[in-house]
């Protein structure tokens, strides 16, 4: 079958954000610590070409790249190169080929003549992490640049002949008001961006805002400013001619990410670095988080897997469902079947009609996508779909 997706971890950033709990090195990485990790990425992505010898990527294949982090944009341009070479050469040695390139970078860390070296080695798609429009958020949440950086990223980005750019805005923050939210959503659509990623604060325990808030000393909105948020949100953005395509993601016509539509169509994909996680099929695994343990396992000629497991066929059949509800494009019962060996029209009649009668689902005799109410209970709707 192959894999459909390529993420590639980068795990570096010039410092930590007050919310983040992503694997990521503060700090700007030392030359040498750079050039041991692409070459730990180059050594793992041949050691999966050893492991696979029928092919990493299927013939007739159109793939996807993503470089994720941390803070992709800190490294330099012929790192970039070398990974995109390295699994361009790997699709084209399988019959494949690459159709996105998507990367991650923070506004205050580019420049014009970065995001042309970037587009002239293949990169199609940037995804800025705007985060927020107003400074003051910003400086709370410990982010490096203003949103002058992010105007001034996007218009650097058009002047090198970037067509496919993406923003990252992050809802529920202390003190935010709907009001402030949709002024946030507001610059993005002045500055014409294909693509917006619309996510809620989620705050881990090891966070400094995580700390905050269990004691008592962090002001996040309640429940119904954010359904407030998302709703209103959601109206303006679609009114402004974005499509809905995911719970969180917003798009122009033909502009959808299709590296994320790879994992919630819960295609094969491989991850390569620190921390990475992969799946294909019902096998599941994710690479050591610790740097010294991920190098070691390769100069070793080992894959550095630090978990991994196979899961029953009821857990992959019910991923595949509520990954698919995720989306709002209706999930087509002839492709469950197709694609997982099961009538699943039938499989889940009794889950299908309660959550029908509850509002959350609507479902014709094609298939079932999530209502505007269920999107607001997603969790609700997908834990159903669970084995007992």
């Amino acid at each position: 079958m192959g894999f459909a997706a390529v993420y590639v971890h980068i795990p570096f950033c010039l410092s930590k954000c007050n919310y983040c709990d992503f694997l990521s090195y503060p700090g700007k990485p030392k030359d040498e610590v750079v050039n041991a990790y692409l070459n730990g990425l180059q050594q793992e992505f041949i050691l999966w070409q050893r492991q696979l010898p029928d092919g990493v990527f299927a013939a007739n294949q159109q793939i996807t790249l993503y470089l994720g982090g941390g803070t992709p944009s800190l490294m330099p341009i012929n790192f970039i190169a070398e990974i995109i070479s390295m699994v361009r050469q790997g699709a084209t040695g399988c019959g494949a080929s690459i159709s996105e390139i998507t990367m991650e970078m923070n506004p205050g860390t580019i420049d014009k003549s970065y995001l042309a070296g970037l587009k002239e080695i293949g990169v199609t798609r940037i995804s800025l992490g705007a985060q927020s429009f107003d400074n003051r958020d910003l400086v709370a949440m410990g982010r490096l640049h203003t949103a002058a950086d992010t105007r001034e990223a996007v218009a650097l980005g058009r002047e090198c002949g970037f067509t496919n750019i993406s923003l990252d805005l992050m809802a529920n923050l202390p003190g935010q008001t709907v009001e402030k939210w949709l002024d946030n959503l507001k610059e993005a659509v002045a500055l014409g961006v294909e693509h917006i990623s619309c996510y809620g604060l989620h705050l881990s325990e090891q966070s400094p805002w995580g700390q905050a808030y269990a004691q008592g000393q962090l002001d996040l909105p309640d429940e119904d400013r954010e359904i407030a948020m998302w709703q209103e949100g959601r109206a303006y953005l679609q009114k402004m001619g974005y499509k809905q395509y995911e719970i969180s993601n917003f798009a122009k016509p033909g502009r959808e990410c299709q590296h994320n539509l790879n994992y919630w169509r819960r295609e094969n994909y491989l991850g390569l670095g620190l921390g990475a996680a992969s799946c294909y099929g019902a096998y599941r695994w994710s690479n050591e988080i610790d740097m010294k343990s991920y190098l070691g396992s390769l100069q070793a000629g080992r894959l550095p897997v630090g978990f991994h497991e196979t899961l029953a066929a009821g857990i992959v059949l019910a991923e595949g469902v509520f990954l698919g509800l995720r989306c709002t494009e209706e999930i087509l019962y002839r492709e469950i079947n197709e694609k997982y060996g099961v009538q699943m029209e039938t499989y889940y009649q009794k889950e299908i009609d309660h959550l029908e009668k509850a509002g959350l689902l609507l479902v014709n005799g094609n298939g079932i996508r999530l209502s505007a109410q269920g999107q607001l209970l997603a969790n609700t709707v997908f834990a159903a779909f669970l084995p007992e």
